[in-house]
């Protein structure tokens, strides 16, 4: 069986990527960008556990986030507050060049994601909705905290 790294999906005709999905564990870019999914967030996003780049810009995706979204947001939290209050760089995460790409490929992509789908649930009343904004809640905090300290660190930097 074939080892995939890459799947690029532009533009594609895929109505159920799921069942595909979950045979690629070893892929780490995936590109379905303007595929204008319908649908709510595929759960086999959350087994790709070697995925580093996720494309999902122009599709209309609701639900739930996989929860290792949630987690890995955490995570950098918690690496940048320790690594500032001990003014050490073990991790190498508080290097302007690290701060930068985290910063422009992860954290202003996710919330352009997340910003849109909060606002096309905000005004919505049906359970679907009120449930994507409960699971949408924590991930907005954590995530403008990220972005409040990696900006807080880029300041310093120059």
């Amino acid at each position: 069986m074939a080892t995939y790294r890459a799947l690029l999906s532009l533009k594609s005709s895929l109505d159920d990527p799921d069942s595909r999905l979950s045979a690629l564990s070893a892929l780490r870019l995936l590109n379905l960008s303007n595929n204008v999914f319908n649908r709510t967030f595929p759960p086999e996003l959350s087994n790709l556990t070697n995925l580093r780049v996720l494309d999902l810009y122009n599709n209309n995706l609701t639900g739930v986030l996989p929860v290792s979204v949630l987690s890995a947001l955490n995570l950098y939290r918690y690496v940048l507050i320790a690594e500032s209050r001990g003014k050490t760089n073990y991790t190498g995460v508080l290097s302007r060049s690290n701060l930068q790409k985290a910063y422009n490929e992860w954290l202003l992509p996710l919330r352009t994601l997340v910003t849109g789908i909060v606002a096309v649930n905000k005004n919505e009343s049906d359970e679907l909705a009120v449930d994507t904004l409960c699971t949408f809640n924590p991930v907005e905090l954590v995530l403008y905290r990220c972005i409040e300290l990696v900006e807080e660190k880029l300041k310093e930097s120059t």
